[in-house]
């Protein structure tokens, strides 16, 4: 299926090309674009019928379009809109998007000194969408068990995760990501928009860093988990600042600006 939009340049408004033929014929140009995106013109049956009923001209005028255009080196004799591979990229298309990021996957967890990573699909599926993986073939892996729904999760369970262990060593780490657990967190994500922004949880999870009881520092014998920290009744008195030392804010300093550089690199 041909890709549903293309590249259109801020610039065309400038283009001498463009400047130097009417109106009309400028809405004519961009129709040819669509049709040339859509495969129209790729067609080996494209008549001068079929031009007339898209553009909405007809006979003589329908020529006379042809002959501006060409004049315009807007367009070749086969009504080609000219350097269109110049300005269109493959990488456009969803399909290969999606490829090109699941190889990035693979490539970062091959690469990661981390122990704990969630495989990507190896299947080089059809469809624009990413689906959670249910290996156990290695015990160091994060098991995801799939959305019972079958729909497309929005929340990006496994960056939240690699910022959590990487913000947070000391609590234990995350080895099996239950769909009871995805519901916590896919809950405390969609409860703001600022939630759905990495760089929150990176702050979010150094508000934990700095308390000592959160951590299992102080004389209670306490230490919080993932599971804890995105329950509904928890989130709410950490970010109120309940368990936060009173001097303690500036020790986790150079570790979140580390993280935060490693997100952006990461996932964006």
């Amino acid at each position: 299926m041909a890709n549903p939009w293309f590249r259109l340049y801020n610039e065309i408004i400038d283009d001498w090309k463009i400047r130097s033929i009417a109106f009309e014929d400028r809405w004519h140009y961009v129709a040819l674009l669509c049709l040339k995106n859509s495969g129209e013109l790729d067609k080996p049956d494209v008549s001068e019928q079929m031009m007339s009923v898209k553009l909405g001209v007809r006979g003589v005028d329908l020529e006379n379009l042809k002959t501006r255009l060409i004049e315009a080196k807007l367009i070749n004799s086969d009504w080609q809109p000219t350097g269109w591979e110049e300005r269109q990229f493959q990488s456009d298309s969803s399909k290969d998007r999606v490829r090109n990021y699941r190889e990035r996957l693979k490539k970062k967890e091959v690469e990661r000194n981390g122990n704990v990573t969630v495989t990507a699909q190896d299947k080089e599926e059809e469809t624009d969408t990413e689906e959670d993986t249910d290996t156990e073939e290695d015990k160091n892996i994060v098991t995801c068990v799939t959305s019972e729904s079958g729909k497309p999760d929005p929340c990006p369970h496994q960056a939240i995760i690699d910022i959590y262990h990487k913000m947070l060593p000391e609590l234990p780490q995350v080895r099996e990501w239950t769909e009871a657990r995805r519901k916590l967190l896919r809950s405390r994500w969609r409860e703001s928009p600022d939630r759905q922004i990495l760089g929150w949880w990176t702050w979010y999870f150094s508000q934990v860093s700095d308390s000592d009881f959160l951590l299992g520092r102080s004389e209670k014998p306490f230490t919080c988990s993932l599971e804890w920290l995105v329950r509904p009744a928890n989130m709410p008195k950490v970010l109120e600042g309940n368990y936060t030392n009173n001097q303690g804010h500036s020790r986790q300093t150079t570790r979140l600006k580390n993280v935060l550089q490693e997100i952006e690199e990461k996932y964006t």
